[in-house]
């Protein structure tokens, strides 16, 4: 059958169903139309797989400066194959690829910045030059290490890029936060209680000394002291603890039983010492203040003898008393600072715990080192009347007075409701109201309610953190004017000050410019820091 010629009447007009008219039943029905199939627990956890081997294959390249593909294209089909799989991993996972940068440049060890900066003294430009030139090191290698096209003229300039990228990112991070100071010792700083045992030890062996001395050298020495104590209008009657000691220079206890003129040992005068120590230091009054006086003199005694006062053939043991005695006082004195510091920390601690659950005690620490800086009218301080040197008194005034920064943070924590009690609540709901009104959002004003008292104890966690980490450093400051620090010193290494954040920080952002292509030649045109979106699942 032919088909009529002409135009179709029935072009423009719609087809006809026999469906009955009206909405359609099954238009909000989900099965009305077919859409994508649905993923499974399997399907995410290839994805999620998939991911994770993305940031792996990013981090060993950034922390092999970009061998890692060529160490798999030795069994994987080539280097170029390699490469075009960690560009596409990078376009299919960029941010788990960024991700896997930043690790493996954290990874990247040091190689010797930071050691070269302490030798050369550690001050800003020596970090400078230290943290720089580590940088450009590493940098050139990086930039080279990814480079794949095989001209020589992309190696040398991309190592140039890079080692341009992380001299100027080491030298500014170096130079402003990079540690100070220059090499220290790796010897372990002494604790209270390890001093008082050095101590004691000391005292013990000079008291066990073989040096002989003449009984009549010691009397002499007695009698210069009494003159000097009664100038003072010290008198028997107001100190019988050191005028007995005079008198037991004359003749001592512990020699009686041998008779008149028996030589006398350094244990002998040890005895004598030890007794002034009776002295009452709240009521011995002027026994106490004469007291020292004794103790000069026998001390001057068996550090510099009078000449002939050593018996013959003890000389060499009187030389090694003298150093004992040396060793052993100022042990004794580098015990009594680390005993009192000790207090002063343990006081600020009970302190502060006994108000707002330990949140105040950079406060409380800062009061109790002021405490001890205060001067009386005859211009001593309870730190120099305990001997502290000029160094660490200084460093307790600077501590004591709050640095700028550290007062900053502690106002902000305040008024953030940091410091506990009223201002937890003042802060945290005007702040949820002010929240809630600006926002126009109650959720958020409840939130931010939360979050600024939150907020606040935070950073009244990092002022304390900061008071500690100075608190520590003034402890090593004062237990380690000792012999036995000195000892422990001599016969320890030396070390660059602790702290690789400059490092690290530099390290990724180094190596993350040079993944991303800036500066590099050989790169493809598309910039890898561009996120695609997962028709499934979204960003990754």
């Amino acid at each position: 059958m032919t088909e009529p010629t002409g135009p179709n009447p029935f072009a423009d007009e719609p087809r006809r169903s026999s469906a009955p008219a009206g909405p359609n039943p099954f238009a909000d029905d989900p099965r009305a139309a077919p859409g994508p199939a649905e993923r499974t627990w399997w399907d995410t956890a290839k994805d999620v797989g998939q991911t994770a081997d993305d940031a792996v294959r990013a981090a060993a390249n950034a922390m092999t400066f970009g061998m890692a593909d060529r160490l798999a294209g030795l069994t994987g089909g080539g280097t170029d194959a390699q490469v075009k799989l960690s560009e596409a991993a990078r376009k299919r996972s960029p941010i788990a690829s960024i991700a896997g940068d930043v690790g493996g440049a954290v990874a990247l060890p040091g190689i010797g910045g930071r050691q070269l900066a302490a030798r050369m003294g550690g001050g800003w430009g020596a970090r400078a030059l230290g943290y720089g030139g580590e940088g450009m090191v590493l940098g050139a290698a990086g930039g080279a290490g990814n480079t794949y096209t095989g001209k020589p003229v992309d190696y040398l300039t991309n190592a140039g890029w890079g080692a341009g990228l992380g001299g100027v990112l080491g030298a500014g991070m170096g130079g402003v936060f990079g540690p100070r100071g220059g090499m220290q010792s790796t010897a372990r700083t002494p604790t209270t209680a390890e001093q008082f045992a050095d101590k004691t030890a000391r005292y013990d062996r000079l008291e066990a000394s073989p040096a002989q001395y003449e009984a009549s050298a010691l009397a002499r020495a007695a009698d210069p002291t009494e003159a000097v104590m009664r100038a003072q209008r010290l008198h028997q009657s107001s100190s019988p603890h050191s005028f007995q000691a005079v008198n037991e220079m004359r003749a001592p206890p512990t020699t009686e039983h041998l008779g008149i003129g028996a030589p006398v040992s350094p244990g002998d005068i040890e005895f004598i010492r030890k007794g002034l120590n009776n002295i009452s230091p709240v009521t011995g009054g002027p026994d106490l203040a004469a007291q020292r006086y004794v103790k000069q003199a026998l001390d001057n005694f068996v550090r510099n003898p009078p000449p002939g006062a050593v018996l013959p053939g003890t000389e060499a043991a009187a030389r090694e008393a003298s150093a004992l005695a040396e060793s052993a006082r100022e042990a004794h004195g580098a015990y009594r600072r680390g005993q009192m510091f000790d207090s002063m920390v343990n006081n600020a601690t009970t302190s502060a715990a006994g108000a707002n659950s330990g949140l105040n005690f950079a406060n409380r620490m800062r009061q109790t080192v002021g405490g001890k800086l205060r001067e009386n009218d005859k211009g001593q301080s309870p730190l120099s009347k305990a001997h502290f040197n000029d160094d660490e008194i200084a460093a307790a005034t600077k501590f004591a007075r709050v640095p700028r920064g550290d007062a900053t943070l502690r106002y902000i924590d305040r008024v953030m409701g940091g410091g506990g009690g009223i201002g937890v609540t003042i802060a945290g709901v005007g702040g949820g109201a002010a929240g809630g009104q600006y926002l126009d959002n109650p959720t958020w004003g409840g939130t931010l309610g939360v979050a600024v008292p939150a907020a606040g104890f935070a950073l009244r966690a990092l002022g304390n953190r900061r008071a500690l980490g100075q608190v520590n450093a003034l402890n090593d400051m004062v237990h380690q004017r000792s012999p036995l620090y000195r000892e422990r010193a001599a016969a320890a290494g030396l070390q660059a000050p602790p702290g690789s954040g400059p490092e690290t920080a530099r390290n990724i952002m180094t190596q993350a410019l040079i993944q991303q292509g800036y500066g590099q030649t050989g790169f493809e045109d598309e910039p890898r820091l561009r996120l695609t979106v997962h028709p499934d699942y979204g960003t990754r």
